[in-house]
């Protein structure tokens, strides 16, 4: 669901460790941003069903489901092949059918900036050129 910044956006975040949860739910809530988390991509999955967000925010490499798979379920359901998707890999190979990929570590400021464009993004797809990513500007894709 696109072109939703200018109200409270939904945001999911994926990720095994609980630090790096508890992290990106602050820099997220703090950017004014309703988050909720899943330690994986199957649980991941039963919370996109119970509430749809407007952005996932996923790890790549996690147990029981890891972010690729994560993203081909989602990509491949009609009812949520629509959800913007950011990964955060250091290899945007691993990240294919993200609409944007940013590298780990990353800088807060640049997350929320490279998310809510992906909430503003009113037309699916622009996000999703091989020629936007730039490992300069921390992976945007």
């Amino acid at each position: 669901m696109r072109g939703v910044a200018s109200r409270l956006s939904k945001i999911l975040v994926v990720d095994d460790e609980p630090a790096h949860r508890f992290l990106l739910r602050r820099i997220f809530e703090r950017a004014g941003h309703v988050v909720s988390d899943a330690g994986d991509g199957a649980a991941a999955l039963r919370a996109v069903a119970d509430s749809r967000p407007d952005l996932v925010v996923t790890d790549m490499m996690m147990p029981v489901m890891d972010g690729a798979e994560l993203i081909r379920r989602l990509r491949r359901e009609p009812a949520t092949a629509d959800i913007a998707i950011l990964a955060a890999s250091g290899d945007p190979h691993l990240a294919e059918g993200a609409d944007a990929v940013i590298s780990k570590p990353f800088v807060s400021r640049h997350l929320v900036e490279v998310a809510d464009a992906l909430l503003k993004d009113a037309s699916p797809g622009d996000a999703r050129s091989e020629d936007a990513w730039s490992k300069d500007e921390g992976g945007l894709r």
